[in-house]
């Protein structure tokens, strides 16, 4: 029986994810913070425009779940769970990269 796994998504900067030199991928971050954050597909808006409102444009990846060690958890006190991943990101489960823009209201869609 095969797994079917929905994609996760990483908000980064181009420069970041172009900068990757190796075969897994590290946001800057990763070593203050000791994990790489992810979005769900519903989750994915929110954080964008929570997180990132100072930005107008933002580069995310979409990034296949299978085979790695994603946990789903919530570090800042709240309910709702957000995927992790507690070491690099193999580049060869990203899928795909594009950019959000805000829209003229000034929020970011999808």
């Amino acid at each position: 029986m095969q797994k079917y796994f929905e994609p996760i998504f990483h908000i980064t900067t181009e420069k970041e994810w172009k900068n990757c030199v190796e075969d897994n991928y590290y946001p800057d971050d990763f070593s203050s913070e000791g994990f790489i954050h992810f979005s769900t597909r519903k989750q994915l808006v929110n954080t964008a425009n929570r997180i990132f409102s100072k930005k107008d444009l933002l580069f995310v990846l979409e990034v296949e779940q299978e085979g790695l060690e994603i946990v789903f958890e919530n570090l800042g006190g709240g309910v709702e769970l957000y995927p992790h991943l507690y070491s690099g990101l193999p580049t060869g489960n990203v899928n795909n990269h594009f950019f959000m823009e805000k829209n003229k209201e000034g929020i970011f869609k999808r």
